[in-house]
């Protein structure tokens, strides 16, 4: 799978040019939109820009973008509760992961189509033991990190080839990465270490996948 391009910055004073010919598109469930539109927690698109993902309460929906009709989309089942996070594979085009308020990782795979009625099922399942928060996936695609909403941190190993051999599988114990609520995480580029905000006000440096805090020495003697 090539590479997506990558994004460049666009001066504030070209956007209306830029973006003078395009029109919204709109993606509903409902054939006729109604004035109150649910309630969407996420959406993300997948590495190459060729779907798009949203959550609603507990539905999953992946949608085509050249086709925006709920026809053409694929609904997700398999979560009770609310789903807080989406996240695609970084380098296996199809694979998500998501987590929600019923304190499971579900893993998927849309690339085997949907099934009866436009929909598919989970193909592997992880209790966290709690709600989740927020997930994060590494740039190898290896690993996963969970967020649960008591704050400890679970990581997850995903060596699943193209998600058939399941046994690999295997959730690491969590952990809390101090008193601080943990809100959100993220992997470098290298995937050598993880980024975590808290509610401190401060982002946490910790090495991948070690875990333990990495000090950043920032040299403030030149401007």
């Amino acid at each position: 799978m090539p590479a997506p391009a990558r994004s460049r910055p666009l001066k504030k004073d070209f956007f209306s040019q830029t973006f003078k010919g395009q029109k919204p598109v709109l993606f509903s469930e409902n054939a006729r939109p109604s004035s109150i539109p649910p309630h969407i927690r996420h959406l993300a698109w997948s590495s190459t820009g060729a779907a798009l993902a949203t959550t609603s309460g507990s539905k999953v929906r992946i949608w085509n973008p050249d086709r925006p009709n709920v026809k053409s989309s694929q609904e997700l089942v398999g979560h009770v509760g609310s789903v807080e996070k989406i996240v695609w594979n970084p380098v296996r085009e199809g694979e998500v992961a998501t987590t929600g308020s019923d304190g499971t990782v579900k893993l998927w795979d849309v690339r085997v189509g949907p099934g009866a009625h436009n929909k598919a099922v989970p193909v592997k399942e992880i209790a966290l033991g709690d709600g989740g928060l927020f997930l994060a996936w590494s740039p190898t695609g290896q690993h996963l990190v969970a967020g649960r909403r008591d704050d400890v941190i679970v990581p997850i190993d995903v060596r699943m080839g193209a998600m058939a051999n399941t046994e690999d599988l295997i959730m690491q114990e969590g952990r809390k990465l101090g008193s601080a609520q943990t809100n959100q995480m993220a992997f470098s580029n290298s995937g050598n270490e993880v980024f975590a905000t808290t509610g401190e006000g401060t982002v946490k440096v910790l090495d991948w996948p070690s875990m333990v805090s990495h000090l950043l020495h920032l040299d403030t003697t030149h401007h």
